[in-house]
C-alpha cells in the first residue's frame, strides 16, 4: 500500500491535491508516446490512471 498525493485538475487549473491510500502494481507503470502514466486502485476499489507529472508524493506504507 502507498500514500499517493496527486494534482487533480484540468490544464493545472481549478484543481486540488488529492491524498489517497492506494494499491499499485509496479508493472502498471505505462509508457506511451504522449507520456507516462501510473495505474492504481484506491481503497474503494476504483481503478485510476494519472499522468506521472501530476504526482506530488508517493510513499510506501509499512
Amino acid at each position: 500500500m502507498f500514500e499517493l498525493v496527486y494534482w487533480c485538475g484540468i490544464d493545472n487549473e481549478q484543481g486540488e491535491f488529492i491524498t489517497e491510500i492506494v494499491e499499485i502494481d509496479k508493472r502498471h507503470l505505462l509508457t506511451f508516446d504522449i507520456g507516462k502514466f501510473l495505474k492504481f486502485t484506491n481503497e474503494s476499489g476504483q481503478v485510476n490512471l494519472i499522468p506521472i507529472e501530476n504526482i506530488n508524493r508517493l510513499k510506501e506504507l509499512d
